[in-house]
């Protein structure tokens, strides 16, 4: 069996929020991987934010593709996943509302190799807490689902940790 990471890429676009900043801040984004004995298995994945195709060239690390059009049918999409993962787990992620497609990836990939491990589909945040809500899954036919709250320097940490 392949091992698997979440990690970030960054694109060379600019979230609304950072277009007055002097410094520009160019945006990150989630995307799942799988490994083999240490390397990233190619893969070319789409900026949530301007829609940009990256290759996936290593832990945190892509190449632009400036011709999308002709690489566009080699990302994965939530369609097509929603044909793989089963319908308990379908409704769920739609109802939810989960748009990022790493958490879909992440999650097909478990329910494949019978893998039972808790992903963070959303967070939230309560004044000086962060509200993880997270999906258990177990089986193709069950899930539980679950709240966690986190101090912020906690959630901090925790995340250097995966």
């Amino acid at each position: 069996m392949k091992d698997y990471i979440s990690h970030l890429l960054e694109c060379q676009c600019i979230l609304p929020v950072y277009n007055k900043v002097e410094k520009p801040v160019y945006h990150n984004f989630v995307v799942f991987s799988l490994m083999e004995e240490g390397l990233l298995e190619e893969k070319y994945v789409e900026c949530n934010n301007c829609g940009i195709i990256h290759k996936v060239t290593g832990f945190n690390k892509s190449d632009i593709i400036s011709d999308t059009t002709n690489y566009k049918n080699l990302v994965v999409s939530k369609e097509d996943l929603s044909y793989n993962i089963p319908a308990k787990y379908l409704e769920f992620l739609t109802s939810k509302k989960v748009e990022e497609i790493y958490i879909w990836e992440k999650i097909n990939y478990l329910l494949d190799n019978n893998i039972e491990e808790e992903v963070i589909f959303n967070r939230s945040k309560v004044d000086n807490f962060i509200i993880c809500e997270i999906i258990q899954v177990i089986d193709k036919d069950n899930f539980k689902l679950k709240r966690e709250k986190f101090q912020r320097d906690i959630l901090s940490w925790v995340k250097t940790q995966n």
